[in-house]
């Protein structure tokens, strides 16, 4: 049995806090008592992004609170995890991206010059004003006077997509390559970040492919209801999930993928294709 409660973890800077949030959150919808984790590590990765989004869609009140900000090697970031222990989860039908509206996003540092993030969230517009006029990055810069001998120092550029669809939400993040053979500047960073999005919007689903693992789960935890969703190309873990479910839960899923949108001409057939998994 899972009692939940309050907790704390720390998070070896190899992979962000999120990385273990999101073990974090597919256990403790289904503790006894409502739950607390505070995990501290990096809270910046181009690979672990927030996950609170995604379990919601599934009746569970969720949050993620940033603390503190950290970048590796040195990490001591904190974020604060809270969820509210439910009885049963609700099935979902995510199908409908709708159109996107507007784009929002922040351009974090750490123990960096501050005109760094600026000059990445305005490369970031430079590319995203192409798609829609309403683009908004703002600047977030954290001098760690009290850490000055910690070695956290670090930037980059975190992106939401919001549809007119009210479940669809498109998050891609990047930070600045610590690789002492590739220096990137402020501006590679910039478009890199936003060129990853349009990325995630090209493939033409209601998740995007950093959440299919996670998404995945939870419709196989849900209850006899059928759940629907829409992916972009299955990735290695949407398949890694897929696999999972039936081997541990006894669940199969419908996979079936859909026409690339758009109409039926020789260009459109190189689009990606949607997949649609009841």
């Amino acid at each position: 049995m899972i009692l939940g409660g309050v907790f704390s973890h720390e998070v070896p800077t190899q992979r962000c806090v999120t990385y273990v949030a999101e073990a974090v959150l597919l256990l403790m919808p289904f503790a006894k008592y409502d739950s607390r984790v505070t995990l501290v590590g990096s809270t910046q990765s181009e690979y672990d992004l927030c996950v609170e989004r995604w379990v919601n869609l599934f009746g569970v009140q969720s949050s993620v609170r940033l603390i503190r900000r950290g970048c590796a090697p040195g990490g001591n970031g904190a974020i604060e995890v809270s969820c509210q222990a439910v009885r049963r989860l609700k099935s979902i039908n995510v199908i409908d991206r709708g159109m996107v509206k507007r784009i929002r996003g922040i351009s974090f540092a750490c123990k960096v010059a501050p005109d760094l993030p600026q000059r990445a969230a305005t490369a970031a517009k430079g590319v995203l004003l192409g798609l829609l006029p309403d683009v908004y990055v703002v600047t977030d810069v954290d001098d760690a006077k009290n850490r000055r001998q910690e070695m956290i120092s670090g930037y980059g550029v975190m992106l939401v997509a919001e549809t007119t669809s009210k479940t669809c939400v498109i998050s891609q993040e990047t930070i600045a390559m610590a690789s002492t053979t590739v220096r990137e500047s402020p501006e590679e960073v910039g478009q890199r970040a936003a060129h990853l999005l349009l990325d995630q919007i090209f493939e033409a689903g209601c998740i995007d492919g950093h959440h299919q693992m996670l998404v995945l789960l939870m419709m196989a935890l849900t209850p006899d209801e059928i759940s629907t969703a829409k992916l972009g190309p299955l990735n290695s873990s949407g398949v890694s999930a897929l696999i999972m479910m039936e081997t541990f839960f006894g669940v199969t899923c419908a996979v079936k993928e859909e026409k690339p949108r758009g109409g039926d001409n020789e260009e459109d057939e190189r689009l990606p294709a949607p997949v649609l998994v009841t």
